[in-house]
């Protein structure tokens, strides 16, 4: 198989993580165990080549590096943020076009293709992604073709092709702008669509303890590339096998991936509608209102009702607002407690959530010992990791 992707270097300060591994060197990593024959093709400054070649060394793959005349770093705050991205110029030979023919291929779209050369490939089956969402380009727009294509894409990257009202609908219009056959609609802990001109499948997310995102998604088109593309696998069905690889991926953020016999006792995420969440929080000093905004937008990406006492009853002295405050919490399907500050406002709604069954996922990275046991013998899951958190939470609100 041949990948066509960055190798870029990507840093995240919660957790602490400095790799460089990108797109295409993510992908690569991630089947280097599966084949033989997998090759990276890659731009990469001059300068840098040596420093990629043993960043790479021990994944089995060939690595082919053409030349370029800048870089990126992307920076996360954490997996689910959105990524600073950082342009590196350097002096050097000018990019220049590649072609490239393969059985199968998976290619991703790159930063700079708008802007400079690109490889173009010719291949029996190939699997693309996108990778952008402000501009990104259809997969024949640099040459590419393809006897049978398939797209994998998230739902922004998709609306960008199309403004149909229904996620199928819309990619059924991408089928039609160009020759596809198969396109799979990544749509984060909802798990993914498969699209085929027979039809379309809903397949689930999987559970994992933790959630590390930076690349999910690339394992997730890696993943799907092997089994459809080389292992002749249904669409459907590769795509589950890609949806259980990345939940494995986010769990152990390790690479590369392991046989599909080691997921089959990987439990699938709930399905169905989401919320409404109750964001139990403080929000008296800068980082704790910075948290909570944070909460309820990614809660909201994920397409969730969310109920936040400062959004939508508003400030005042207790006796004002709690009693609208808890009217919400009792209709709301789960909450989320950001714990960490020891608020006494936060812990009486953890209880008063408790007390008619409602699941709380808690979030907590500092709170001492007694804290942590007298919450834990109200049966709430406590979690030390944002991500996970609000991932937990979006799927405790599932009924």
């Amino acid at each position: 198989m041949k990948i066509i992707g960055g190798a870029y270097r990507e840093i995240c300060c919660i957790p602490e993580w400095d790799q460089r591994f990108g797109s295409g060197g993510r992908a690569a990593a991630a089947l280097s165990k599966f084949s033989e024959d997998v090759e990276l093709h890659t731009y990469v400054p001059l300068d840098h080549q040596p420093e990629v070649a043993i960043d790479f060394a021990t994944f089995d793959f060939s690595l082919i590096q053409y030349d370029t005349d800048f870089d990126f770093e992307f920076s996360y705050f954490h997996p689910m943020s959105r990524p600073q991205v950082e342009s590196l110029q350097f002096e050097g030979p000018a990019q220049k076009g590649v072609e490239l023919e393969a059985d199968v291929a998976l290619r991703f779209g790159m930063i700079f293709e708008r802007e400079k050369a690109s490889v173009s490939v010719l291949a029996e089956k190939a699997v693309y992604d996108p990778q952008s969402v402000d501009k990104p380009i259809l997969f024949n727009e640099n040459g590419s073709t393809a006897n049978s294509l398939a797209y994998v894409l998230n739902e922004r990257e998709l609306r960008r092709f199309s403004e149909a009202d229904e996620i199928s609908e819309s990619a059924r219009e991408l089928m039609k702008q160009e020759r596809v056959d198969i396109v799979v609609v990544k749509r984060g802990p909802k798990g993914a669509l498969v699209v085929t001109k027979e039809g379309s499948k809903v397949v689930p997310a999987y559970r994992s303890s933790t959630v590390f995102k930076i690349g999910s998604g690339d394992v997730f088109s890696a993943a799907f590339a092997y089994y459809w593309g080389s292992l002749g696998k249904s669409p459907e069905d590769a795509a589950d096998a890609a949806s259980r690889s990345a939940a494995w991926y986010c769990e152990s953020r390790s690479l590369p991936l392991p046989d599909l016999s080691a997921l089959t006792s990987l439990k699938p995420a709930p399905m169905g509608k989401a919320g409404p969440i109750y964001i139990a929080s403080p929000f008296f000093n800068t980082s704790q209102r910075w948290l909570l905004e944070e909460t309820r937008n990614l809660l909201l990406e994920f397409g969730a009702e969310v109920f936040s006492p400062l959004h939508d009853v508003g400030r005042g002295t207790p006796a004002n607002i709690a009693t609208a405050d808890l009217l919400g919490l009792s209709r709301c399907a789960a909450v989320i407690a950001l714990a960490d500050g020891t608020d006494l406002g936060t812990i009486f709604e953890i209880g008063y959530a408790r007390s008619r069954d409602i699941p709380v996922v808690v979030l907590s990275e500092a709170l001492p010992d007694y804290e942590l046991t007298m919450i834990e013998g109200t049966g709430c899951e406590i979690v030390s990791d944002f991500s996970s958190a609000v991932t937990r939470a979006y799927w405790a609100s599932i009924r």
